[in-house]
């Protein structure tokens, strides 16, 4: 029955918080993107955070600071929780 596959759902950001800008990246003039490969995990937990691009001066520390304070409700498939990266 159609009515009875349930739908593949990705993981639903409730909450994250901006990484914080450190002193000693604003005295040096530092600008730019941390980018972090991460896993949302079916236990609601966040997992394995990769750096993929950082940037000095703490900030890189701060976005995986950051990173980890995310909740969210977990993807599903198939009607159970799963991780996803």
């Amino acid at each position: 029955d159609i009515y009875d596959a349930a739908p593949n759902l990705r993981a639903t950001i409730i909450h994250k918080e901006r990484a914080k800008y450190t002193e000693a990246a604003r005295e040096n003039r530092i600008q730019g993107t941390v980018v972090l490969s991460l896993v949302f995990g079916a236990d609601g937990r966040i997992h394995d955070i990769r750096v993929v691009h950082g940037q000095p001066y703490g900030l890189t520390e701060e976005a995986i600071a950051a990173a980890q304070k995310i909740r969210f409700t977990p993807a599903v498939r198939e009607g159970r929780p799963v991780s996803v990266r």
